[in-house]
């Protein structure tokens, strides 16, 4: 793209009106010729890297601060800018740098949880159906186009707003599709500011993030923006089951598609129930338009799946794609990577799985105390630095739920394992658990204790390679698993 500076900005009189050669928020990425927008982030302050920026060759620049901080290292050849807010004007601005660009189909899912598992759902079956399609989320950027499946690392479960435009638009791949995890940091950090979703999808709403957000109400409005922006000719799909579901309905003019899970309900335009619980596997019977029913048997489990499949149903649908084709594609997805994982170690099974909310964790062990086997023996923690609020309810969930609780090491960060655990079993009135510290050691005492057909749940890290610590301990609990013989039977 040959754009220029000053095409955006008309009414301001600029020292040098050159060519872009891109947009950063990043001074590490910065190239001769560029803008760079100093952003104040959750960590850093862009403002910090002006100087950066500019020895790496970035010509203009736009900050929220007072100009004259910058002048001491700057020349004649450098556009300074101050503007109201940076984070808006970088939204802004990237919009008219790529708006002749592509315009695919933009698919945001949001939520507390199931964001990954629903992304990465409708991606597959996508990539199944040989569409051009680009993945967003947790567990890295995926481009799918000419046959090519490629990854891309990222650092948050929803990029900088510069990143994502880049991903969609500079390849030249031209995306039919584009799929979207959206986080409430990210919505709040104003990374998805201007972006048009065509479709977007609420999974549901329960405690967590409140380090970040405060109060449960704040974190809700967070994830409201995102419904309120919508138009008429857009679609907002919303959880029946969500604890705010009605006030988001009424929040948004967007035409509203509902799914429910637990019962074929005429009240949803998608609804199912699971028939069959087994370890490795559930049936499920859905209901579509309160016209056609569908019997389905899928290698992903959990109620709460049910609920990611119902979303993934209703998504598809309004990419004008068949039941059939749809429901026949489910039988080829796998479980993402650490969600729902199942291992079959010894004579019982190891379920591994990324859950590390109230609600997460609540769901997980829910499925499989319905499932016919022995004991559940659970091993689990909470992370520092985080919302200390939900750690005694994770505790009460965990040892009312579980037959035996392993508390362990999560992602301490740098705070006191002795602080965290004290705030997990500080109200428990049972003694239905233990704590030991080293991750690896409290899984090895789970496999000693368990039984045939006993199931482990090992929860909160999922697909995650380290431990968090003032030290960070390189530690997977997929990998040590599979190390002492543990074979995925769900995939």
């Amino acid at each position: 793209m040959n754009k220029k500076i000053g095409e955006y900005f008309k009414k301001i009189k600029l020292i040098n009106n050159h060519n872009i050669t891109g947009i950063f928020d990043n001074s590490q990425k910065v190239i001769p010729n560029s803008v760079f927008v100093a952003i104040s982030g959750y960590h850093f302050n862009g403002s910090d890297f002006i100087k950066e920026a500019i020895i790496k060759g970035a010509k203009t620049i736009i900050t929220d601060e007072k100009i004259d901080n910058f002048l001491d290292f700057t020349d004649s050849s450098i556009n300074i800018i101050k503007v109201i807010d940076s984070k808006v004007e970088l939204a802004r601005l990237l919009k008219w740098y790529y708006h002749q660009k592509s315009n695919p189909f933009m698919i945001a899912v949001t939520g507390t949880n199931g964001k990954t598992s629903i992304t990465n759902y409708v991606f597959d079956i996508l990539m199944n159906l040989e569409k051009k399609v680009l993945l967003i989320g947790t567990e890295g950027n995926f481009s799918y186009y000419q046959h090519r499946l490629t990854q891309y690392k990222t650092n948050n479960t929803t990029p900088s707003i510069s990143e994502i435009y880049k991903l969609i638009y500079d390849s030249d791949k031209g995306y039919e599709y584009v799929v979207m995890e959206v986080s409430s940091q990210g919505i709040c950090e104003k990374r998805v500011l201007g972006l048009d979703f065509n479709i977007v999808c609420y999974t549901n709403i329960t405690q967590d993030h409140l380090d970040y957000h405060h109060t449960i109400d704040e974190y809700f409005h967070a994830k409201e923006t995102l419904a309120i922006r919508m138009n008429e000719n857009e679609t907002l799909i919303l959880n029946q089951n969500m604890q705010y579901y009605q006030l988001l309905k009424k929040a948004s003019i967007a035409k509203c598609i509902t799914y429910l899970a637990g019962e074929t309900n005429q009240s949803a335009d998608y609804s199912g129930k699971i028939i069959k619980r087994n370890v490795s596997d559930m049936e499920v019977e859905i209901r579509t338009n309160n016209i056609e029913t569908y019997h389905l048997k899928t290698k992903l489990t959990g109620d709460f799946n049910l609920e990611n499949v119902l979303a993934t149903l209703a998504i598809l649908k309004e990419l004008n794609l068949s039941n059939e084709l749809i429901i026949n594609n489910f039988g080829k997805i796998e479980p993402v990577i650490g969600r729902m994982n199942v291992y079959q170690l010894n004579d019982f099974y190891v379920v591994i799985d990324f859950a590390h909310t109230p609600d997460g964790i609540n769901q997980v062990l829910k499925y499989y105390r319905l499932v016919d086997n022995n004991n559940i023996i659970t091993v689990v923690g909470c992370g520092g630095n985080r919302d200390k609020l939900k750690r005694p309810i994770i505790g009460k969930i965990a040892t009312e739920n579980s037959d035996y609780v392993i508390f362990t090491e999560d992602n301490s960060r740098n705070e006191s394992f002795n602080d965290i655990v004290f705030d997990i079993t500080s109200n428990l009135s049972t003694n239905n658990y233990t704590i030991i510290e080293n991750r690896k050691l409290a899984i090895l005492k789970a496999i000693e204790m368990a039984k045939a057909n006993d199931i482990i749940a090992v929860l909160g890290k999922g697909n995650e390679q380290v431990i968090k610590k003032d030290v960070n301990i390189e530690f997977s609990d997929l990998r040590f698993i599979e190390s002492l013989g543990g074979i995925r039977i769900n995939e």
